[in-house]
């Protein structure tokens, strides 16, 4: 056959295109680009921040002693102290003890629901009992301590000692454990007497908060995989922004905390002092602009990610994961939309009815706009993207990210974003052209199938994506109008006025152009952080962009977060990015994921 793989033919391009690939690689310019990236890294550790870097990390440099001052404090802390006495006090202890406490716990919570009707001791006392003492009988038999219990069982060594890189020295005690009956029995007494205030489902709810607390505070590659996983979910709630900072907050402090005590280390390099300038740029915006000092404190928090993200995901197991979580969110969330269109669930009030009436609405999935989806899906979909043709994933996950990744591109489609359209096409482009010399190979034999495929496809889509070019349409001539505006108000304010709504609804009225003053921000990335913190911030942000771009020029393993990037970019064009503060966080995660190599460390 023709496109069979042992054909002359397709072995023939093969060797063609890896060719093609091996001269690029070894191009005059791009070895250039290289050598300018390596030469500013190591301006930058041998300047006036090398103190920052490697060759100030020795028993003369202030991180040194930073760290074992943390290390000391650590081991004189009374707090870590008894957490420790505890842990060894509950590792020692039998497995039967636990059962007891379930068994009598469950047993006190109906007791309690029955003598204390009324007082809301038996919201979910029947439920909780029951899984407690259906949970105590396997457990009431068995004399081995709980450290031994957690070694011998599969899904606890699988998850604490294979996934979560625990070290099994730390879960060593007694075979046999001790009886602590007694234990149990206060234990219980205290668990009933605080459900008649908290009731029962409120004690189990706490119960399993604290103890997810301890393991994301223990570890905090998972606080990332959490946050990925549930960042779009959370739209879903009536407060979206302040659990998410919430979110951020623990991952930096329990990062930070790391860091502090030995047990992580922090690599810098000119990119993240680049970003650390961009982070305290957006809280100095928001202290002394126009706007609000909570709102530039929330993105310079969000921003912040970036700096657990890029040091925690240099292992390779953990970037994979975090690859995964963000395919399976996007994935999930991608679907939803899907079918919400499906029932007809699709919003109308973001179609300009006059023109593309027929286009059955946009969808919002689990967000309010189309727009912040379809950045949403940008973000995400290159991801799942290089997941799919990943030859170090199994079939199975190879068909999981093609599902999902099939689910983000027909959900992107239905956002009817034609600024996400053009950023699609440019990560399928580069995509086919950079993973590998396969791609390239189909790029060259794809045009002919791409325009015979391309006769399939509804009316609707031509006329949307054709539109972009007609400055009658009322979107563009809307965003015309504003960027006029916006472009006034930067000769004025070349310094900023600002981070944040507020200081743009405030000021820009003033120069906007006539029947756009409402606008709520300026419909494109570059102008709006240059109208908020000014000319010299755009700056730092593009060769922030340009250092990111030569570091991907390196060697090592591509994820897909830099086509990410890329894509968001092209659609910055035509939309504010971060206009919802949450997609200032995943920026700078994805930006972070980018990173292939450790820089400095402190």
């Amino acid at each position: 056959m023709f496109f069979r793989r042992k054909s002359v033919i397709w072995t023939s391009l093969l060797v063609f295109c890896g060719r093609v690939r091996r001269r690029v690689r070894s191009a005059p310019l791009v070895l250039m680009l290289r050598h300018c990236y390596g030469a500013l890294e190591r301006r930058f550790e041998g300047g006036i921040f090398s103190p920052l870097c490697d060759r100030g990390y020795d028993r003369e440099g202030y991180q040194y002693r930073l760290r074992q001052a943390g290390m000391r404090s650590r081991e004189d802390s009374l707090v870590l102290s008894l957490l420790e006495r505890a842990k060894r006090y509950l590792l020692d202890t039998s497995v039967a003890s636990f059962g007891w406490l379930f068994l009598l716990t469950g047993i006190f919570f109906l007791t309690g629901a029955l003598l204390f009707e009324g007082t809301g001791a038996e919201v979910g006392a029947g439920s909780v009992s029951f899984v407690l003492i259906l949970c105590s009988l396997p457990l009431c038999t068995s004399m081995g301590s709980l450290a031994r219990a957690v070694r011998k069982s599969y899904f606890c060594s699988r998850f604490l000692f294979d996934f979560c890189a625990f070290s099994p020295d730390g879960f060593l005690g007694a075979e046999r454990g001790r009886s602590r009956v007694g234990g149990a029995l206060l234990l219980s007494i205290a668990l009933a007497l605080a459900a008649l205030v908290l009731t029962p489902v409120g004690c189990a709810c706490g119960a399993f908060v604290l103890f997810c607390l301890f393991v994301l505070f223990a570890l905090p590659e998972l606080n990332l995989l959490l946050l990925v996983l549930v960042f779009p979910f959370l739209q879903l709630s009536s407060h979206p922004t302040v659990l998410l900072c919430i979110l951020a907050l623990v991952i930096e402090l329990s990062f930070l905390t790391k860091v502090l005590f030995g047990k992580r280390e922090l690599f810098f390099s000119l990119c993240d002092f680049l970003v650390l300038l961009f982070c305290l740029s957006l809280f100095l915006g928001g202290l002394f602009g126009e706007g609000s000092p909570f709102e530039g404190l929330v993105l310079s928090l969000l921003a912040g990610i970036y700096f657990p993200a890029t040091h925690l995901l240099q292992n390779e197991k953990w970037r994979r994961a975090a690859r995964t979580c963000s395919a399976f969110s996007g994935g999930i969330t991608a679907w939803i939309g899907i079918l919400q269109y499906a029932l007809g669930r699709a919003e109308i009030r973001w179609v300009d009815a006059t023109r593309f009436g027929d286009i059955g609405g946009r969808v919002t999935s689990v967000f309010d706009n189309p727009n912040i989806l379809a950045i949403y899906l940008l973000f995400t979909f290159p991801l799942a993207l290089y997941g799919a043709f990943d030859s170090k994933e199994t079939t199975v996950g190879r068909l999981r990210f093609g599902f999902f990744g099939g689910g983000m591109l027909l959900c992107l489609l239905l956002t009817w974003t034609r600024g996400a359209w053009l950023g699609l096409l440019v990560v399928g482009l580069l995509f086919l052209l950079l993973h590998s010399r396969r791609t390239l190979a189909v790029a060259c034999l794809s045009p002919l199938p791409l325009l015979a495929l391309c006769s399939f496809f509804p009316s609707e889509i031509y006329r949307r994506f054709a539109s972009i070019a007609d400055l009658a349409e009322s979107s563009i001539r809307y965003r015309l109008y504003t960027w006029q505006g916006v472009m006034r108000m930067i000769r004025a304010h070349p310094f900023g006025i600002g981070v944040g709504s507020r200081a743009f609804l405030s000021v820009y009225p003033r120069y906007a152009v006539s029947g756009t003053e409402t606008v709520m921000h300026a419909h494109n990335l570059l102008l709006q952080i240059t109208a908020e913190m000014g000319v010299p911030v755009l700056g730092l942000f593009c060769t922030l962009l340009a250092l990111v771009f030569l570091r991907s020029l390196g060697e090592g393993e591509d994820s897909g977060a830099g086509l990410g990037i890329m894509a968001v970019l092209v659609m910055g064009a035509f939309d504010h990015l971060w206009y919802s503060p949450g997609l200032i966080g995943l920026f700078f995660f994805t930006l972070a994921m980018t990173k292939k190599e450790k820089g400095a460390r402190i």
